[in-house]
């Protein structure tokens, strides 16, 4: 399986998320998404939220990647509201919803 660690969400998330199903290809591929990456309206609870970070919607443009698992890392327990918890469980949500067959 070939690694590759794409962070940069650059001048628009749709170029990002293309450059990375570029590099991925028909590749398996795994994806660890950390917290931190989120705006901190999202996801207050992480020491290093990013401003203008990508939504938890960014999965929904990985439609057909060929995902063995995702791990979402760097959120804090002790968030006010538990809007990071609510923004970690949606990005797993949406991989579940990635891994479901399609016709």
């Amino acid at each position: 399986m070939r690694t590759s660690s794409l962070t940069y969400w650059g001048p628009g998330r749709r170029s990002s998320a293309e450059r990375i199903r570029e590099v991925v290809g028909d590749a398996p591929a795994y994806l660890s998404f950390a917290i931190d990456a989120l705006d901190p309206a999202l996801a207050p609870g992480t020491d290093t939220s990013e401003i203008g970070g990508p939504a938890p919607a960014i999965l929904c443009r990985f439609a057909g990647l060929r995902f063995l698992g995702l791990d979402v890392v760097e959120g804090s327990p002790c968030a006010v509201a538990e809007s990071t918890a609510l923004a970690a469980a949606t990005m797993t949500w949406d991989h579940i919803a990635l891994l479901a067959p399609r016709d």
